[in-house]
């Protein structure tokens, strides 16, 4: 998204999810919200995605970020969970996988960032040329990654047992987590999003570099038409995404 808003000849073509998933997630020690006042939370870097729905998630909480709690840029998902684990910080918002392996030890999933930072997520780009010298190519990747989502949809055990193994994770790990993400996954529009949805991606990626978001139409940064194309080759009507009809 930066990288299409400078000029890049990027189109953004799926989302995973109709949301983001970060879990804030706490130390066992942390009985709710009012003991993270005065605390740290660890987020990857500044102006991430991962900052921007931790700073979300603490003022749905009640809690201002730099005032009540402290934001602890620490780095990749290791580096925060060594954070919590060392007492540097009370918490962190996480993926789904880490949050499910933390939720074993005894950590607490305080609420997830979809109420508060509605984005499309987990996106998936490709060069425009690519999309016009290749279409075949690029319906065909479609059309097995839809395939996919509407599998773990309708199959979440089996598709958890598939998770554990390709991604060497337990087997209540991978349960857990894919429980978290079901909900998350359009079953209107699966690797769709919706007009306010993508307004607003706009508006925080734009805000990080100081631009316009009101001034950049969703046609610069992404390309709904094989998507749609490949949904209703597929018997799937979207109903409220971006470009349906």
């Amino acid at each position: 998204m930066p990288a299409a808003l400078k000029g890049a000849p990027l189109k953004a073509i799926y989302y995973t999810y109709k949301t983001s998933t970060f879990q804030l997630i706490v130390r066992p020690d942390i009985a709710g919200s009012q003991n993270l006042k005065g605390k740290a939370i660890a987020v990857s870097s500044p102006g991430s995605s991962n900052d921007q729905a931790a700073r979300l998630m603490l003022k749905k909480l009640g809690l201002e970020p730099g005032r009540d709690a402290t934001l602890l840029s620490t780095g990749d998902s290791q580096a925060r969970l060594l954070a919590m684990e060392s007492n540097l910080a009370a918490g962190s918002a996480v993926n789904p996988d880490v949050a499910a392996h933390l939720g074993l030890r005894g950590y607490r999933i305080l609420m997830n960032s979809a109420e508060v930072y509605p984005v499309p997520f987990s996106g998936m780009a490709v060069h425009e040329d690519l999309i016009q010298e290749n279409p075949d190519l690029i319906k065909r990747w479609l059309r097995a990654h839809i395939r996919a989502m509407l599998y773990i949809r309708n199959n979440p055990e089996e598709a958890a047992q598939v998770a554990a193994k390709e991604l060497k994770l337990t087997p209540e790990v991978a349960l857990r987590a894919t429980k978290l993400l079901m909900p998350l996954i359009s079953a209107d529009d699966p690797g769709g999003f919706t007009e306010n949805g993508m307004r607003l991606n706009l508006e925080y990626s734009a805000s990080r570099q100081g631009g316009d978001a009101g001034k950049v139409a969703i046609t610069q940064v992404a390309d709904v038409n094989p998507l749609r194309e490949v949904q209703r080759e597929m018997g799937i009507r979207c109903k409220d995404g971006y470009q349906c009809k």
